[in-house]
């Protein structure tokens, strides 16, 4: 813990993300991570497909992981997540 985790798990976070939807369902485990920066590593390897995860991610008690996820949602171009960010926050 403590946000420590070494440089291949990162790589593989950032290989999974290029995957689209199919890195989505390897990556999931990384959101749920009690560990906020695995979380914010998790964001940062976030390519398309992974909105769902982004989307809760953006929710998270801390202020960096959701600066990460919405950073990532934007480099993304999810325009899909727009909706789902309207259901959260209102119109």
């Amino acid at each position: 813990r403590g946000g420590l985790w070494p440089p291949a798990a990162i790589g593989t976070l950032l290989a999974l993300g290029r995957l689209g939807e199919h890195g989505a369902l390897a990556l999931a485990p990384a959101f749920q991570e009690g560990d906020p920066e695995v979380v914010k590593e998790a964001c940062a390897a976030a390519g398309p497909g992974c909105e769902r995860l982004l989307l809760g991610a953006a929710r998270h008690p801390r202020w960096d992981v959701r600066r990460a996820a919405v950073a990532a949602l934007a480099r993304t171009g999810a325009t899909s997540a727009i909706a789902g960010w309207s259901a959260l926050y209102g119109p």
